[in-house]
């Protein structure tokens, strides 16, 4: 699943609950720690955050990001 807005996010959030459906959030795909693998067996969604990836602020001292903004960017 592919959401562009924390509404859809919430929604999905929401359905997946409401059905039993594990989800496995990824952010920017950086695999760095593995974590956001689904298992191979289908248990579990992807919800991939990558289509959230605008840059909201940035400061001296920290920027504001959606989930899917990948480090290097």
């Amino acid at each position: 699943l592919e959401p562009s807005a924390t509404a859809e996010v919430a929604a999905i959030v929401a359905a997946a609950e409401a059905h039993g459906v594990a989800l496995v959030p990824q952010g920017g795909n950086s695999s760095m720690v593995g974590g956001a693998t689904p298992p191979a067996d289908g248990s579990a969604v992807l919800l991939s955050m990558r289509r959230m990836n605008r840059i909201r602020a940035i400061a001296a001292d920290h920027a504001v990001v959606e989930a899917g903004v990948i480090l290097e960017t």
